[in-house]
């Protein structure tokens, strides 16, 4: 049976929609009907400017879901192609987005920040350049499913343009809960965009699988 992918999509990009509208939540209007701190825990754990709330727990799951998604991909492929270097590249892609998936969780890049002493970006982004390179060159040039490269490279650069418009703001401007609005939303459809081309990749495996009669 195939997993539903259009369906599982079509959800989050739902309660996607739903974070970024609550936002906004209007905590002073929200106190005329309900207790302030009520409204202000409301107003808190849906703000996504903070750290270990409902945004931040739905974007770590995002990205973890990729990293399984990749290494179900990786173990598929292995057993399909007897292990070619196309499999290998799901395994290191899953690793990358287990990373960042601890790292959404965790907030290590503000940790690096402080610690170092440096902007963190100056120590992601060389190797974000590099891990995008790669991708490309596996999905444009090895596999050759541009479907697959447009759903993994756009939701990639996607991704990469929330946290570029962030650092842009950040330098240049101050827009409020806009600002997180923007970075978040890029991040998340993104991620999403990424997980749609695994779970495309992973049908695909495991209708040859079955066509096939290869055990998984």
């Amino acid at each position: 049976m195939l997993i539903p992918t259009h369906k599982i999509i079509r959800l989050l990009l739902i309660i996607e929609l739903f974070l970024l509208i609550m936002n906004f939540f209007p905590a002073d209007w929200c106190a005329t009907f309900l207790p302030q701190r009520w409204c202000s825990s409301l107003e808190t754990i849906f703000d996504l400017d903070q750290e270990a709330n409902i945004p931040t727990w739905f974007s770590t799951l995002l990205l973890f879901s990729v990293a399984i998604s990749s290494f179900i991909v990786h173990n598929l492929g292995w057993k399909i192609k007897n292990g070619t270097s196309w499999s290998y590249f799901w395994f290191g892609f899953g690793i990358v987005f287990c990373f960042l998936s601890l790292d959404e969780a965790s907030g290590l890049h503000e940790m690096i920040t402080s610690g170092l002493n440096i902007k963190w970006i100056w120590i992601y982004a060389p190797l974000g350049v590099l891990f995008f390179i790669i991708c490309t060159y596996f999905l444009e040039y090895v596999n050759k499913n541009k479907a697959l490269t447009n759903y993994i490279v756009g939701g990639l650069a996607i991704y990469a343009l929330g946290i570029l418009t962030s650092e842009t703001f950040n330098f240049y401007f101050y827009l409020g809960k806009a600002e997180s609005t923007i970075e978040e939303g890029f991040e998340m459809l993104g991620t999403i965009m990424v997980l749609t081309g695994c779970l495309k990749e992973m049908n695909r495996l495991f209708k040859i699988s079955y066509d096939n009669k290869v055990k998984i």
